[in-house]
């Protein structure tokens, strides 16, 4: 996929065109989503819409859109095994500090958007859906990259530890 760019009198546009026949849909999810995103800022169009049904099977799209309501941004996130403050090991969302846009994001488009879809997944398959869906908007920290280095958000997921493993096991 290329960017190409025309300008008339009147005004200039970015376009998108195709160089591959190969390309999957992700690409044109993603610009829809950002699209999509941009019209709920503008007060264009409704903005609770995508908001999954409790109990309801969360998808990636509703993760990124979680994310980037909260933060502004669509920031990177990742499932994570840590102790907490008790040394008990438990399951936490993190939001990373990289955002998509950033010159040093790691991953493309079509990567973040398997990356945010497994996670949901994850949260999907543990029964923490609903827990996000409640305490992502609400969250008091955001993620930094400051001269005390890089901090992600991290949210627990309060999953007994018999319950850790995420393949089944």
């Amino acid at each position: 996929m290329s960017l190409r760019r025309s300008s008339g009198a009147e005004e200039s546009k970015v376009a998108l065109s195709d160089d591959d026949d190969d390309d999957d849909d992700d690409d044109d999810d993603f610009l829809q989503f950002l699209e999509d995103s941009m019209e709920v800022a503008a007060g264009e169009k409704k903005d609770d819409d995508w908001i999954g049904e409790p109990g309801s099977a969360m998808r990636g799209e509703e993760l990124r859109k979680l994310v980037l309501k909260r933060y502004g941004k669509l920031y990177d996130t990742r499932i994570c095994q840590r102790r907490d403050t008790m040394n008990k090991l438990q399951l936490f969302l993190q939001i990373m500090w990289k955002f998509v846009g950033q010159k040093s994001f790691p991953m493309t488009e079509a990567e973040y958007i398997e990356q945010t879809d497994a996670v949901a997944e994850i949260l999907t398959m543990k029964n923490r859906q609903d827990l996000v869906r409640a305490n992502l908007p609400i969250w008091p920290k955001w993620p930094k990259m400051d001269t005390t280095g890089a901090n992600a958000v991290m949210i627990p997921l309060d999953i007994d530890e018999e319950d850790l493993t995420i393949d089944g096991e």
